[in-house]
């Protein structure tokens, strides 16, 4: 047993002076960067980031940074195993990491690998933490981005305000286990090359989240958060709101298991892949998007096409005018998408449009719509150019109500697209062209009571005209109704309401 003991010990003994031992390092406004000075204690500060890093030893290390402005001249190369801890974000006490003036702007700065164009760099390293300070460029002398991510692993980024670059506040490539959090982002995807960035940019992330942040543009253009290519990614309870942007985009790449929920959003959601997605089952996923319980309040609410997606339980509360919900932007996509269980208010034009291509195996069930006043932007709730751009759309259990100063039509009539749409057990309020098998003279009873969405919708008691008149579906997925009888609408009455926990708009 002392052997063991002795053999452990010695172990542990040289895996501490491999790896050095973890130390604090601080950086004050009044610190030097000389010789003299260890950094390890407040009296023997440090001046600046870069200088801090190059002394550090190997092992974990924390660098602690007192209140004011640090100017950076050029890119800050971290190391891994390492804590950056600022002493606040706003106000006197803020910490704030800003480039340099003479920070070099190119005309088309490098989207691709640009790590040299950021504040600070961590590539094909693990082990990164940064909280409690701002990361900025000045408006007149943006950067492209603040944080630049490469085939990294474990990085955590929270409690952190990025204001005010070009391109990418924070961003992520080919990285995994990546978690920003209760951060604010505000004009930094203000400058197009080639294409947006975002605040949030990413590609290729996996096992990782995007959580409690809020992002906000008042320069126009640009995404709250840009990516593509996940794996097992969350991205949920963010206030995104950007002027004339998109909120959330993840296009063109396969995704395997991006979840979007709790999210308060004020621009559209874009997940296109003009052709079909590989099977997400192949990665453990039932799903490439799953997007719910969102407050969404775009006109152009959700871009597609996507197939294996699943969109529901959002309140969609439409403020805008000229837009769709769902929209099938293009290319040949098979599916399956389901969209169910959504309250949705104010549509403009279609609920679900398709432009060019081909668009399948479109399930839309058990949702509550209502249509707005739309004058001439007024569109059927289905809305599609000819029949041989869609095929086997089900339209079943919904609840379809459109003003009776403007009735609208249950779906586009001309070019045979009605051959293609199965609608049936809906309840139709002033909606024209309705198939038979569905319910024309029927006013649907809502309790019309308690918070909205949920309980205000909710059937008005168990004898509402709601209650127990859907026809069961197949369609499984974890949260769907399983047994009994269906109600008609995004609500069953007598069941648990959905948690809808929104982020909260900002004060």
């Amino acid at each position: 047993m002392r052997k063991c003991v002795l053999c452990v010990s010695v172990v542990l003994l040289f895996l501490c002076v491999g790896n050095g031992f973890g130390a604090d390092f601080y950086i004050e406004a009044n610190g030097k960067d000389t010789a003299d000075r260890d950094g390890k204690s407040k009296e023997t500060a440090f001046a600046s980031l870069q200088y801090a890093v190059s002394k550090l030893p190997e092992g974990a290390n924390t660098i602690l940074i007192g209140s004011g402005t640090f100017e950076i001249k050029k890119t800050v190369p971290l190391k891994r195993n390492l804590k950056i801890v600022g002493s606040g974000t706003k106000g006197e006490s803020a910490t704030v990491l800003i480039a340099h003036d003479k920070w070099p702007l190119k005309p088309g700065f490098n989207k691709r690998n640009p790590p040299n164009e950021y504040l600070m760099s961590f590539e094909k390293a693990k082990g990164l933490e940064i909280t409690n300070l701002s990361l900025r460029s000045k408006p007149t002398h943006r950067i492209t981005g603040g944080l630049y991510c490469m085939r990294a692993e474990e990085v955590t980024v929270h409690n952190v305000h990025v204001e005010d670059f070009r391109w990418g506040g924070l961003h992520f490539e080919k990285s995994k286990k990546i978690k920003v959090y209760n951060s604010t982002l505000h004009n930094c995807s203000v400058e197009k090359s080639s294409w947006w960035g975002g605040n949030i940019r990413s590609r290729y992330l996996e096992a990782s989240e995007i959580y409690n942040n809020v992002i906000t543009s008042d320069t126009g253009g640009g995404y709250g958060y840009k990516a593509s290519g996940h794996t097992g990614v969350k991205v949920h309870h963010n206030y995104i709101k950007m002027k004339n942007g998109f909120s959330i985009e993840s296009a063109h790449e396969h995704e395997y298991g991006l979840e979007i929920y709790g999210n308060y959003l004020l621009g559209c959601i874009s997940v296109p892949k003009p052709n079909q997605s590989a099977d997400p089952k192949k990665r453990g996923f039932d799903y490439t998007v799953w997007i719910h319980d969102n407050y969404l309040e775009d006109s152009y609410t959700i871009e597609g096409p996507r197939n294996y997606m699943r969109v529901n339980n959002n309140y969609i509360n439409i403020t805008m005018k000229n837009g769709r919900c769902y929209t099938h932007h293009g290319g040949i996509n098979n599916g399956p998408i389901w969209i169910h269980n959504n309250i949705i208010k104010n549509v403009d034009r279609s609920v679900v449009w398709m432009n060019r291509g081909l668009a399948e195996n479109i399930h839309f069930y058990n949702n509550t719509v209502f249509a707005a006043v739309a004058g001439d932007r007024k569109g059927a709730f289905f809305g599609a150019y000819e029949a041989k751009r869609l095929n086997n759309w089900t339209i079943t259990n919904n609840i379809f109500v459109a003003p009776a100063e403007e009735p609208r039509s249950l779906m586009a009539t001309g070019r045979g697209v009605p051959s293609k749409i199965i609608a049936k057990n809906n309840i139709c309020v002033n909606v024209t062209n309705v198939p038979e098998g569905n319910f024309t003279d029927v006013k649907p009873e809502f309790a019309m009571s308690g918070d909205l969405p949920w309980s205000y919708y909710m059937p008005a008691s168990e004898s509402s005209n709601l209650v127990d008149k859907g026809i069961k579906l197949d369609f499984p997925f974890k949260g769907e109704i399983k047994g009994g009888k269906v109600d008609i609408g995004a609500l069953e009455f007598g069941a648990t309401l959905p948690k809808w926990d929104v982020a909260k708009k900002p004060e």
